[in-house]
């Protein structure tokens, strides 16, 4: 019986994986799918999934050390999330590993880069038992959904839950977990309302540098949907490019020289870059990927990281003879070569294809992103972005709004793609709006699509001035002005369009 329900737990997770539905699995679809529960099936009042799902990665780690030593692939469930993580295993990978245990095989690319957090048990300041089903189950939600952001090290639901009930200090945590910060919070019901009280808190300085509160109506139907809405939500704003934590730590090294950072601060390099897209801070953190790249050549989001800076070499800056497209194309392949399963990766290659206009296998891999983690601010946002722009403007701008939404800390560059569709439609008033809240003067669509909209509004001297400053950006641009705009602007009209805009303010091709 056992060995059929793990096998039956096994296969759900693995096909759904494969299929790019990983975002299905859930604990009420484990339980209903691939054990046969009813739907009435409570996931938190029942630990039957969590139960098996500890015995499946225990049955896997002894399958791999036995009758599996010699398998290609190695299949992964980490602890606090049930979506399966596939290993390739070379022959020399597994000659050299044989009689290591599976916990070290994986490859270093497979580590998180980042700080280490601990998600708390959540408080129930209730007074009542119930609460504490809610409270349970809404932290092992956060820690599953916390875990989908790959550069941050998340410590299991078993080593948290031992601080149940227990008054300790930040540091204490952190000392004993060793974790940079904690998640913490409470859970208070008033009725038939809920209130979800969560901080994040830094154990070296035991001071919280964000907090937020959820106030939901609480039923048991509704119960399984709350926690995964707010665990969602939560781990929106700590992980990920634009989250809480990266924006911490980013400032902790700023000045530092790229030759002293270390992997992941060169990462943090690449966050305040895509914040501000400033060409000094490209030159700064290109320099420091590519000192990493030369150490760290099997971390496949380094490798899609860098193809981010060819790429933007050739389509924001002048370019440099090492940052070809060609280059940034290839770089990106490699980095989902190396990490298949990381969202990062995904994205940028899903980004090379859109810049290059290979239609077919942007939205093939924009798919495959998505479904890593459909929660990820950054990459629905981005993604939505780039779909709005490729045609499919309804879901992309949907997408783009629901990873606003997420994380509001999100830079001013995304209002240039909904400026774009504006202008195509002809609602100058609406692109020119848009345009206006991009507010990064230094990069050239700022002032680009300022240009045309005003010049479409006939609104000469605005028109002019803007104008100026994109020829003092780009002075190359009437004669590159064709390959820069069809990087985002896959419509030739379209492009006509914006080029009779920027005639009307006074360019001359």
């Amino acid at each position: 019986m056992l060995f059929r329900s793990l096998t039956s737990f096994l296969r759900f997770i693995v096909e759904l994986t494969l299929a790019g539905r990983s975002h299905e699995i859930k604990g009420l679809t484990v339980a209903t799918q691939a054990l046969g529960r009813k739907e009435s099936f409570d996931a938190v009042r029942d630990p039957t999934v969590r139960i098996l799902a500890g015995r499946l990665r225990a049955a896997l780690e002894h399958y791999y050390l036995a009758h599996g030593s010699k398998d290609p692939v190695l299949i992964e469930v980490p602890k606090g999330a049930y979506v399966p993580i596939f290993h390739d295993l070379s022959a020399k990978k597994r000659r050299e590993n044989r009689s290591v245990p599976v916990s070290v095989q994986a490859s270093e690319r497979d580590k998180p880069l980042g700080p280490a957090i601990a998600v708390m048990p959540l408080i129930n300041l209730s007074g009542e038992p119930e609460p504490d089903y809610f409270s349970d189950g809404l932290t092992e939600e956060m820690i599953a959904e916390v875990a989908r952001y790959p550069e941050l090290r998340v410590i299991a639901l078993h080593s948290v839950m031992k601080f149940k009930g227990m008054t300790v200090s930040a540091g204490e945590v952190g000392r004993e977990l060793s974790v940079r910060f904690l998640l913490e919070g409470s859970v208070r019901r008033e009725g038939s309302r809920m209130k979800v009280a969560v901080r994040l808190v830094d154990t070296t300085t035991q001071l919280q540098i964000w907090g937020e509160q959820y106030r939901r109506d609480f039923t048991v139907g509704n119960l399984i949907h709350l926690q995964e809405e707010i665990a969602a939500r939560v781990a929106a704003r700590i992980g990920g490019l634009y989250g809480i934590i990266p924006q911490k730590l980013s400032t902790e090294f700023r000045g530092r020289p790229p030759e002293t950072l270390e992997t992941y601060e060169a990462l943090l390099c690449f966050h305040r870059y895509t914040m501000s897209l400033t060409e000094s801070l490209h030159r700064e953190t290109l320099e420091s990927l590519e000192r990493q790249h030369n150490e760290d050549s099997e971390l496949g989001m380094l490798w899609a990281l860098l193809a981010v800076l060819y790429a933007d070499a050739n389509t924001l800056w002048l370019p440099r003879p090492k940052a070809t497209m060609e280059r940034a194309v290839a770089y990106a392949r490699k980095g989902v070569t190396l990490e298949p399963q990381n969202q990062y990766a995904r994205t940028v290659l899903a980004y090379m294809y859109f810049l290059v206009g290979e239609r077919d296998a942007f939205f093939r891999e924009t798919e495959r992103a998505m479904a890593l983690n459909p929660n990820s601010p950054m990459h629905i946002g981005f993604l939505g972005w780039t779909m709005a722009l490729y045609g499919e403007q309804e879901r992309g701008i949907s997408l783009l709004e629901r990873g606003i939404e997420l994380n509001p800390y999100y830079p001013g560059w995304f209002h240039a793609g909904p400026s774009l569709l504006h202008y195509g439609e002809g609602r100058y008033e609406n692109a020119y709006e848009e345009a206006d809240k991009i507010r990064m003067p230094h990069i050239l669509w700022d002032p680009l699509l300022r240009a045309a909209i005003l010049g479409r509004m006939e609104r000469s001297t605005e028109a002019r001035d803007a104008l100026i400053s994109l020829l003092e950006l780009r002075p190359d641009f009437p004669a590159n002005a064709r390959r820069l705009l069809g990087y985002f602007v896959k419509n030739g009209a379209q492009v006509d369009h914006i080029l009779e805009g920027l005639t009307k303010a006074g360019l001359t091709l």
